[in-house]
């Protein structure tokens, strides 16, 4: 068991968590990625490859699971990573069984996500909660992963800090007993838990999430790239975890990004949640009034799988979801109950299905309408599902006085990007290994993740 954590996260919250695990697990297993790259800190906890191995990849005899306490950028930002280990340094492989050799270590690393950000759509979908859970509540998943058949350690923990502990009337196998790990597998409590899917070299608690790659013809570059006069990093190729999205809702991630980052460090590192989620509805609700560019003249098509499909009017922005849970625990894909998934023939959305669902926003009001309604108002289209989905511009600016420069987020990370003559590709990528928690499905949680193979 490891954990990475990002301090600067949830205010104070990040430090304390920090703090508290580095106690329970020891420094060698708990790394800050304030000073620690994800890359580097899980080299250190799987470990170097055993003498006489016949290629340059770890080996673990056991899972390794690995809290990942952060947003959900900090969530794509360790995703990211462990893929690009997998993938190796030509992008051809870690191993010569690549990728579905049973042995290799990074097949055998779990990541579990932990919410310390502003939205936290991957814990709260996966079942980990919304809202950072207390450094007691925290051990209680460390003391029952520890406790859990089959389980790595690396290294041997410390006994639990005074601190930070939780009730000592308990044995570690209690209270594993107690947070529903029974023989190696989580067992939710939840009565919308729809189970947990097996794979081939992992105990049943853990499921394979689908991720994804988004590439870019020419590129996005972060706020105040060369298009504005800085000098802003241009990527062609972005790991996606969550959800992509292009428009309006990019640009209110955009704009509260720079707000952020224009405060001063002590500000940055002090901001709540709550304080985050008010200031981005704030700057949101701004683009009702100026700045929410319709997509019609430069988005020439949407495809999927394929096929084109027809982009409704006035179409503010095109979402591309992996989970059910998007802006802070809202659900633009319908559930398995409405009726009009059953009317078009669409099928509910699960993390392990290899399948992506595209929606189409027709107006900023839909986010706060589907919090308040659990519904879109009318201002939500289903496009599709499938495992490729491409978006082609327009080769031309629609005209002299239209923006050409359009904002996009991935797992609420924003970027911008040129978007005449661009064609944006999204397709499957590795997939990770995580683990549904205890709350999934449980009240203000948001719509629960479920997977497609769940038994």
């Amino acid at each position: 068991v490891g954990a990475l954590v990002n301090r600067h996260s949830g205010g104070g919250a990040g430090g304390r968590g920090l703090e508290c695990l580095q106690e329970r697990l020891g420094g060698g297993a708990v790394f800050d990625l304030g000073s620690v790259r994800p890359e580097e800190a899980l080299r250190a906890l799987v470990g170097p490859p055993a003498p006489g191995a016949p290629c340059c990849c770890p080996r673990l005899l056991r899972p390794l699971v690995v809290f990942v306490c952060g947003g959900d950028g900090t969530w794509n930002w360790v995703v990211g990573a462990l893929e690009g280990l997998r993938l190796g340094d030509d992008g051809a492989g870690c191993c010569s069984g690549f990728p579905q050799d049973p042995d290799c270590a990074w097949s055998r690393v779990v990541l579990v996500p932990i919410p310390l950000g502003t939205g936290n759509d991957a814990s709260g979908s996966l079942g980990w909660g919304r809202s950072w859970p207390g450094t007691s509540t925290l051990l209680r998943y460390v003391e029952a992963t520890l406790h859990a058949r089959g389980t790595q350690v690396v290294p041997a923990p410390s006994p639990p800090p005074s601190y930070c502990s939780t009730s000592s009337s308990s044995s570690g196998e209690e209270e594993a007993e107690q947070m529903g790990w029974r023989g190696g597998t989580w067992e939710s409590s939840s009565p919308h838990s729809g189970g947990s899917s097996p794979t081939s070299h992992l105990e049943r608690n853990y499921v394979r999430m689908d991720t994804w790659r988004v590439g870019l013809s020419k590129g996005c570059f972060d706020d105040g790239g060369p298009l504005e006069g800085g000098v802003g990093r241009r990527q062609q190729q972005l790991t996606m975890c969550n959800y992509f999205s292009v428009g309006v809702d990019g640009e209110a991630s955009r704009r509260f990004n720079k707000s952020r980052s224009r405060r001063s460090s002590i500000l940055a590192r002090a901001a709540t949640p709550f304080g985050n989620k008010a200031a981005y509805a704030a700057l949101g609700g701004a683009l009702l009034f100026k700045g929410a560019h319709s997509l019609d003249k430069r988005l020439l098509s949407v495809e999927i799988d394929g096929q084109a499909v027809e982009l409704p009017a006035k179409t503010k922005a095109v979402l591309v979801l992996n989970l059910p849970s998007y802006a802070d625990g809202t659900a633009p894909w319908p559930t398995a109950e409405a009726p009009a998934l059953r009317r078009s023939g669409f099928r509910p959305g699960a993390i392990d299905d290899g399948c992506v669902e595209v929606v189409a926003l027709l107006s900023l009001l839909a986010v706060p309408t589907m919090k308040l309604m659990r519904s879109g108002g009318g201002w939500v289209k289903s496009l599709g599902q499938g495992s490729r989905v491409a978006l082609h511009f327009a080769p031309e600016p629609p005209s002299h006085r239209k923006k050409t420069v359009l904002s996009t987020q991935v797992d609420g990370e924003p970027f911008r990007f040129e978007s005449v003559g661009e064609r944006i590709e999204i397709g499957p990528s590795l997939g990770v290994n995580t683990c549904f928690g205890p709350r999934r499905g449980s009240l203000f949680q948001g719509p629960p993740a479920q997977s497609a193979r769940a038994s």
